[in-house]
């Protein structure tokens, strides 16, 4: 392995065993997503469709694209005796493997997340107080003493919406799991033609995405009554039924645009904007991105409504809980806009980077940061805890999520052109980002002694189940397996 030559203009100039090899393996791909029958069986195993790929001059693209990611791969970076991707994807043959710093930054992140959970358990034990966790509960359930607002009880249908793409995700996830079985057919019969792998691969991924971005921002507009002293502001029941309809239509629309964009019915030139750019877990067209975003943005403003007027209130007390709960709103609100901050020419590193924004900081971070607080808010109105110690939880959750986090998202970018700094502190961070994950345990036990204090809390045993469950699989999903892969 070595460097490339280049000339006078700065371009690269292939060696003519590169050329050699090109010439060598494109026919193999051009045949392999065209129609070629000695390759049919090559196809069934990778779940291909026969002419994926119709026209001649995309395949060929498609292989000058190939050798453009092998030659990141196998080039040294100018200077430095790693590639472009640090070496990866393991490769002995042209001295792809680990490089000094790979191995170093590996063990200084176990250090970290040895120190991380020391200092954690340290502060944990020394600043916790006994008496924090005592509460007096309330011997009837408060939330039954307020009555469900118009746009509370308009949320019904958001439920309907939520269990309806779960329901879809788990057939769906069913029917891309057998494509490993039968390449092209699914029980005998053929469907590769109509329902390829990657379209079905790109509905499972994005139906998860519009259910789970659904139960949230459903979430934040039942709670938005109960912050705004249990009545709704003016016209938020019709904000609530716009913005559902908005939801259907950019779920339909965008699933509607991928499978022509995959079908080939789309011209090309418009799959970015409005087929399917390609980008796993931002697979939605542009166009439609931009739709999610305005709605996600028209969610802000109902929850604004809501929590504004009630930081403006002298009365209440302590407002710290609330300020975090809508800090975390506004960040859910505008960071997937990040997703939008690269273009269908923009280079592949570049577009890596703004994706995980998107993926890494809005999905992991901002999101678990609003559950986190969102679950004080309500744990607070039901009497369970105090407004002390759902406000110190909160602010230590939120601090220890996002100290990790974001600076952690650099651990999905090691291999796709970074440079070590970039892996230097993407490995350290993300050890701290499993730190937080450690007392999980003490908080799902906590979450299911709560069914114990009150004998009106059975009737919440499952939600509290639900609780103790995602802490366990934040924990071992995160945490164990999470940890193992970085």
């Amino acid at each position: 392995r070595r460097g490339s030559n280049t000339n006078a203009n700065n371009q690269v100039v292939l060696s003519d065993t590169r050329i050699a090899a090109i010439n060598e393996v494109a026919p193999y791909y051009i045949g392999l997503y065209g129609n070629e029958p000695s390759l049919q069986k090559s196809r069934e195993n990778f779940a291909m469709k026969n002419n994926t790929l119709a026209d001649i001059e995309d395949r060929q693209k498609l292989t000058n694209f190939f050798f453009w990611t092998t030659w990141v791969a196998s080039t040294n970076r100018p200077g430095t005796d790693a590639t472009y991707t640090n070496n990866w994807p393991h490769e002995p043959l042209i001295d792809n493997v680990p490089t000094s710093e790979n191995i170093m930054w590996s063990i200084a992140s176990v250090v970290f997340l040895i120190a991380g959970v020391g200092f954690l358990i340290w502060g944990w034990s020394f600043l916790r107080k006994e008496e924090d966790v005592k509460e007096a509960t309330a011997s009837a359930d408060p939330l039954t003493k307020v009555a469900l607002t118009p746009s509370q009880k308009a949320l019904a249908k958001y439920g309907v919406l939520v269990v309806a793409l779960l329901v879809f995700q788990v057939f769906i996830g069913g029917f891309v799991a057998h494509y490993t079985v039968e390449g092209q057919e699914f029980y005998g019969i053929a469907v590769a033609d109509y329902f390829p792998y990657s379209l079905v691969r790109t509905w499972h991924i994005q139906a998860a995405l519009f259910w789970i971005a659904t139960a949230f921002l459903m979430a934040g507009l039942y709670l938005t009554p109960l912050i705004n002293g249990g009545k709704d502001p003016k016209y938020q029941k019709l904000g609530v039924d716009i913005l559902w309809v908005a939801l259907i239509l950019v779920v339909v629309g965008s699933f509607v645009s991928q499978y022509f964009a995959i079908a080939g019915i789309m011209p090309a030139k418009y799959n970015f904007w409005f087929g399917h750019q390609g980008y796993e877990f931002i697979d939605l067209g542009r166009f439609w991105q931009i739709l999610k975003w305005v709605g996600i943005l028209f969610w802000l403003v109902l929850m604004t409504r809501g929590c504004l007027p009630a930081l403006r209130r002298k009365e209440g007390g302590d407002k710290n809980l609330l300020a975090i709960f809508f800090a975390s709103v506004v960040c859910v609100g505008l960071f997937y806009g990040a997703g939008l901050f690269y273009g269908e020419r923009t280079h592949l590193t570049i577009m890596e980077y703004w994706r995980w924004w998107v993926v890494h900081l809005w999905v992991e971070g901002f999101f678990e940061v609003f559950a986190t607080v969102s679950l004080a808010f309500i744990f607070y109105n039901l009497g369970l805890v105090n407004k002390k110690i759902a406000t110190g939880s909160a602010i230590a959750s939120a601090a220890l999520f996002m100290l990790g986090g974001v600076p952690g998202t650099f651990h999905h970018l090691y291999f796709s052109g970074t440079t070590t700094p970039v892996m230097a502190i993407g490995a350290s961070f993300s050890a701290l980002e499993v730190v937080p994950l450690v007392v999980l345990g003490y908080e799902g036990y906590e979450h299911w002694s709560m069914q114990r204090q009150a004998p009106w809390m059975n009737k919440l045993k499952w939600p509290i189940m639900c609780f103790v469950a995602v802490a366990f699989w934040n924990m071992l999903g995160a945490g164990v397996f999470g940890f193992m892969i970085n």
